[in-house]
């Protein structure tokens, strides 16, 4: 109180009860102001933490229930009342500096895309408007960069949206453009007889296009509202975007709809009026002449309109590459642009190959023609030849199929694999199959959570940030630690990232069952072992005139896995003391050059035997300077009652325990080798020497538990057989790379390096050092059974390890991520809609083809009628001369549909700070649509042949060569 008497209650977060020993009943003294003999006293009533962490309140990090580091200290979160706040502290010590805020939270239903923009310029400028009336206060949002990745977003996903729609429209308008130009074949008599009779070209034009501008005109009208209620009706229910909603999506009638249905107007007006000012140029004579002998070269090839459009494109197609995609980055506005050049580019790709495709086509119906005339039947010369002579409409019908196929096959893939990489790249932010997270998490997290209905395995992980000894000085990556084991069922991966995927990368990280229980991995003591002695020669090192000693210790594990440090002296003492202080000296005895040094074990009280020794350790002052030497070690031996005076030498260095050098933080190794000079007794002993100076920690021999050095996975910039040290507290972990992934669940290749390395080894290796400094795993992945109930296990698992622990489920994350309309999301209606339209303006084209081509070339069919057809010849004729189109254009359709659409999909996959995706994009392919598209393609070719077959069929064979034409 403002008194002084009486202590400020408070309450504290469970971790930082644990992590500071502080319990409920303890004071904690607070220093007001430095060099102040006064003290702020606290008293602990309480132990708190966040009924749900995941709360909005808590901001997604309750950071307050636990210590915070900030630098080289820690700021400890203290929950006291207002009034102690002010009262109790304020009153008492009015010039201290306390800072007070508040949370704000944004009511997201009132944000919508049309004041995104207001509600971000409105934020930016409240801090102006709160300053003016409380000076100095600062206000933290996220709004404003939410705003900004949405806006980017937004112009990123009208890119494919745009490259789509163009698409569709083309094909849109060459499908009338051929329908027109189709019927007008069977109109050329028509306008003919009217230019004879004196009517002019802009006349015939007219009267041709008159029926079709009315069309076109109704069209106009209707279009927007007939656009409204397909999509009110079919497309509106398609889309699924996350969150939750009062009102459904909201759908109007807006200018910009009437304005686009005149534009697709106009331009379809000027397509019909070409084509038939086209049509009313030609004359009767012009007419019977371009039957009896056809053109066998298009306008496009006459004037190699062809080349220009392909190197327009590869224009287009350099400034793409050059820009890494179809936007660019606005100075001013300091946002995304669509350049709209750029987007043409596709849609003049495709054109430039529908031209390349009336080039080539009349040039393989040839060969065929040819071939076919030596070994084929004559109903399939006769279709073949009939190709040979007329070419144009029939390229002219295959670049239709072409066009409809390769938009299909896009369509099948650039919706799915946008949506798909969407989910890829949220599943690859999670990591596990459900992941979760805390310091809460205690040291058998892994059972409780095995324990879980529907949880079938769990996978411990620890990440950290360390330094590498080795390649760039001080280069900081990331190092994550895993339990090979289960890894394949509880982590998310894919193929593309490491050829043997996920169990590849299990056999590399542990290619031997690591042992539970690691007795046998040191030198086994005799039970009744109560001191371990050790002979050293040190003759080098006294030759230095050191001015302080070296300690030797001893690491020593115990029967239940746990490690102990003895003390075992001075290894530059010379002589054994006298009797009266025997107990005092560190040299028990002495043989020639040889002293023996002894430590005591721990207490069988606080230790449990037997004990295995894992290493030998030495240590000295920084000030002593010893830059480097030479110790020679033999005959380690243990005492104790049953074992004799002299004890029991345990190791001799005779065998080939795998002794290993402790790795330094120097670019010098240390070496320990056996060698006959460092014998005392027997044909070897150890010899340990080193060339980098001991100064700060431990320098010395140990037998590692597991494979050394370490086996690891590396990241991009890893070579396979590289071999590195990891900085770990005053010593050095060595890491050897056995294979190279190219991306890991939850890690950034493109931010910093990274290596994974398997939990078990990590943690036993950096246990049995000097000092060990490694914590335990904040981080589990769970692999769920598919029938489990997801949100059962993630309130079970609050049951079970409550605290700061926040669980993330991948399958939740990744479907709202799919579902995101920006990024492709609920696209599958207009996909399938569109298609469906093109499939029917296909239908119909090749159904006006079949018809036109018939009634035109009725000549034909009379005479091979009258030679003797059969109708299966009949038939076979006519369908071989419709399906060799089909076949070679729909071909070629899904070609150009596929590869150079996976090329515009790793341009246009972006993420909204403008980034290459991680991972990167993967091509996805919906069968359903890629096979509904071809099928759709073969049945209307098949439908063709059969309006083919019908009207040739009906064609009166004696009236077509009475009339001869």
């Amino acid at each position: 109180d403002p008194e002084g008497q009486g202590d400020i209650e408070i309450v504290i977060g469970s971790e930082t009860s644990r992590k500071l020993s502080y319990l409920v009943g303890d004071r904690v003294f607070l220093i007001p102001r430095r060099g102040s003999s006064e003290r702020i006293t606290f008293k602990i009533v309480g132990v708190a933490d966040p009924i749900d962490a995941r709360e909005e309140y808590w901001m997604g990090a309750p950071i307050y229930f636990d210590i915070v580091p900030v630098g080289e200290s820690v700021v400890v979160p203290l929950f006291v009342t207002e009034d102690d706040f002010f009262q109790g502290i304020g009153a008492r010590y009015p010039t201290l500096v306390g800072d007070f805020g508040f949370y704000l939270f944004l009511d997201a239903g009132k944000l919508t895309a049309g004041n995104a923009s207001d509600v971000k310029r409105q934020v930016l400028g409240l801090e102006t408007d709160l300053n003016k009336v409380y000076p100095r206060t600062l206000v933290l949002s996220r709004l404003g960069r939410t705003i900004e990745e949405f806006e980017k977003a937004l112009t990123l996903a009208r890119i494919p949206l745009y490259l789509y729609l163009s698409l569709v429209v083309v094909v849109v308008l060459y499908f009338l453009a051929l329908i027109t130009g189709t019927l007008g074949r069977s109109q050329a008599e028509e306008a003919g007889l009217l230019r004879s009779r004196g009517a002019s070209v802009i006349q015939v034009s007219g009267v041709l296009a008159m029926a079709e501008s009315v069309v076109v005109l109704a069209a106009m009208v209707v279009g927007p509202f007939l656009a409204w209620v397909i999509v009110k009706t079919l497309l509106l229910d398609t889309i699924n975007p996350g969150g939750e909603f009062a009102d459904p999506i909201p759908l109007g009638l807006a200018g910009d709809m009437f304005w686009m249905g005149i534009l697709g107007g106009v331009m379809a007006l000027a397509v019909l009026l070409v084509t038939a000012t086209g049509r009313a140029r030609m004359g009767t004579l012009e007419t019977l002449l371009s039957r009896a002998r056809p053109p066998s070269v298009p306008f496009l090839h006459r004037y190699y309109l062809d080349i220009l459009a392909v190197l327009t494109v590869a224009v287009i197609w350099f400034q793409v590459q050059g820009r890494e995609g179809f936007v660019a980055e606005g100075l001013a506005s300091q946002g995304l642009n669509v350049d709209p050049t750029l987007i043409l580019g596709p849609v003049l790709g495709l054109f430039a190959a529908a031209v390349l495709l009336l080039r080539v086509l009349p040039l393989v119906v040839r060969l065929l023609a040819w071939a076919g005339t030596r070994v084929g039947a004559a109903w399939f010369q006769f279709s073949l030849l009939r190709l040979a002579r007329d070419p144009i409409p029939h390229g002219s019908l295959a670049v239709i199929l072409m066009l409809a196929t390769a938009l299909g096959v896009f369509g099948a893939t650039f919706q799915s694999s946008l949506s798909q990489n969407q989910s890829d790249q949220a599943r690859y932010r999670v990591g596990g199959n459900m992941v979760v997270r805390g310091p809460a998490l205690p040291e058998d997290a892994p059972e409780k959570l095995e324990k879980i209905t529907g949880v079938t395995a769990v996978t411990a992980i620890m990440r950290d940030s360390v330094t590498l000894l080795d390649g760039p000085l001080g280069q900081n990556v990331d190092l994550f630690a895993v339990d090979p084991r289960a890894l394949a069922k509880t982590a998310w991966f894919r193929d593309d990232f490491f050829p043997g995927g996920l169990q590849g990368i299990s056999r590399l990280l542990r290619p031997r069952p690591f042992p539970s229980n690691l007795s046998g991995t040191g030198i086994p003591l005799p039970e009744d072992t109560v001191s371990l002695g050790v002979w050293v020669d040190s003759g080098v090192l006294f030759e230095k005139n050191l001015q302080f000693g070296v300690n030797m210790w001893a690491r020593v594990m115990t029967a239940t896995g746990s490690y102990r440090t003895i003390s075992m002296g001075n290894i530059l003492e010379l002589e054994v003391p006298e009797s009266s202080d025997a107990d005092e000296g560190d040299v028990k005895a002495v043989d020639g050059p040889w002293r023996l040094f002894t430590g005591d074990l721990p207490d069988t009280a606080l230790a449990s035997p037997p004990f295995e020794l894992v290493g030998l350790f030495f240590s000295t002052t920084p000030s002593n300077r010893l830059s480097d030497g030479v110790l020679h070690l033999d005959d380690i031996t243990a005492f104790g009652p049953s074992l004799g005076t002299e004890g029991l030498v345990i190791e001799g260095f005779e065998s080939l325990t795998p002794w290993a050098p402790l790795a330094n933080q120097g670019k010098t190794p240390d070496v320990a080798r056996r060698a006959g000079i460092s014998a005392r007794t027997g044909g070897s002993g150890l010899q340990f020497s080193w060339k980098e100076p001991i100064a700060n920690g431990q320098r010395g021999i140990h037998l590692p538990p597991g494979p050394f050095p370490l086996p690891a996975i590396g990241g991009p910039g890893f070579q396979v057989g590289q071999q590195v040290r990891v900085k770990l507290g005053s010593l050095a972990v060595p890491v050897q790379f056995v294979g190279v992934v190219s991306h890991f669940p939850t890690l950034r290749p493109d931010r910093r390096p990274f290596f994974l390395l398997d939990l078990s080894d990590f943690r036993e290796y950096a246990r049995r050092l000097p000092v060990s400094v490694i914590g335990r795993p904040a981080e589990m992945w769970l692999a769920l059974d598919a029938a489990a109930d997801r949100e059962q296990v993630i309130e079970d698992i609050a049951d079970m390890i409550p605290g700061l622990v926040s669980v993330r489920d991948a399958e939740a994350v990744a479907s709202l991520a799919g579902r995101n309309p920006l990024a492709g999301g609920g696209w599958d209606g207009l996909t399938i809609f569109s298609m469906v339209a093109i499939g029917i303006a296909v239908l119909l084209t090749l159904t006006v083809h079949a018809l036109v081509s018939v009634r035109m070339g009725r000549m034909d069919l009379a005479v091979v009628r009258v030679l003797g057809f059969s109708h299966r010849q009949f038939f076979l004729s006519l369908a071989t001369e419709r399906l060799i189109i089909a076949v070679l254009a729909i071909a070629a359709g899904a070609a150009m549909g596929y590869w150079p659409g996976l090329e515009v999909l790793e341009l246009v996959d972006l993420t909204p700070q403008g980034n290459d995706p991680v991972p990167p994009l993967l091509p996805s392919v919906r069968g359903w649509l890629m096979a509904g598209v071809l099928t759709g393609m073969v049945a209307a070719s098949a439908l063709s042949v059969a309006f083919a077959v019908v009207a040739a069929r009906r064609l009166n064979t004696a009236e077509v060569l009475r009339g001869g034409i």
